[in-house]
């Protein structure tokens, strides 16, 4: 969609958040949603419209199918004991090993 550049004098223009970087860039409904807002004979009319529209939302949304959900999560930890034939092997290792540098040495 195409943008138009529109200036507004800064002391006129109402800046929020969401605005403030775009610089004077709108788009053509954009425009046309300000100059209806700014136009006294407009302005009624327009909020109406905007008004019916939402309610028209709200009315159609009752037909909307309605979606449920469940998360469940879980975490289970579960900490296993140092298997006992690789214990052994190990004490058993570290015996040999020392015993060897036990001979070594003397």
């Amino acid at each position: 969609m195409p943008a138009y550049l529109l200036y507004e004098p800064p002391h006129t223009r109402k800046e929020s958040s969401q605005e403030s970087g775009r610089r004077g860039l709108y788009t053509l409904a954009e425009l046309i949603e300000i100059a209806e807002h700014h136009n006294p004979s407009t302005r009624t009319p327009s909020e109406r419209a905007k008004h019916r529209a939402r309610e028209l939302g709200l009315a159609k949304s009752a037909y909307y199918p309605e979606l449920e959900g469940l998360a469940v999560f879980g975490d289970q930890r579960l900490i296993n004991p140092f298997p006992e034939n690789l214990l052994l092997l190990a004490v058993i290792s570290t015996l040999l090993t020392l015993r060897a540098t036990s001979r070594r040495s003397s």
